[in-house]
């Protein structure tokens, strides 16, 4: 979950916000967003996240979970 947490969830939120930005046809603010924004909305996600796997891991069983 660490891991998840530290190396793939601000890739995964690079890539969000540069698709969006592209579908908008925006992609050069790209950057700006990601740098102005980037480090308030990782900590948001963490703040639902951890809790959320923490649950997640502690009361589903490993046969029902996806």
């Amino acid at each position: 979950m660490t891991l998840n947490q530290i190396i793939l969830g601000p890739i995964v939120l690079v890539a969000v916000f540069t698709w969006n930005y592209a579908w908008q046809g925006k992609i050069k603010e790209a950057p700006g967003k990601i740098y102005r924004d980037g480090l308030r909305t990782q900590i948001v996600g963490w703040k639902f996240w951890v809790p959320a796997s923490a649950i997640n891991f502690a009361l589903v069983p490993l046969r029902l979970r996806v």
